[in-house]
């Protein structure tokens, strides 16, 4: 964690402008995304607790606003089949990129 804090600083972004948004087991991960940047983002946990008590065993979900992704991430820790869909492009890459991350990063344990 100290090696990408100190990436961070060196790319101007501080701990306050960024958002936590996966766990790893029991370590957490943090992205460099502006908190503006998603104004009603939802931590990753929210909607696992919600998926889970809500979407039957081999369900799908959809989200018609995907914003930052944590639906999609949620869904696909729990195995679930996602739709999202996102109207602004900025927002729709920046979702990309994260689940991109989380995806290259959950490959290394399975």
């Amino acid at each position: 964690m100290k090696t990408f804090a100190s990436s961070m600083k060196k790319n101007g972004i501080s701990g306050s402008q960024t958002t936590s948004i996966a766990m790893c087991g029991s370590s957490q991960i943090v992205y460099a995304v502006p908190r503006e940047a998603f104004t009603t983002s939802k931590p990753v946990s929210l909607y696992r607790r919600i998926l889970s008590v809500s979407t039957p065993q081999g369900g799908r979900v959809f989200d018609p606003f995907l914003g930052s992704g944590s639906s999609r991430i949620a869904a696909y820790s729990l195995g679930f089949d996602f739709v999202g869909c996102e109207i602004d492009k900025t927002y729709f890459e920046l979702e990309e990129k994260r689940f991109e991350t989380f995806f290259s990063q959950q490959s290394l344990f399975f």
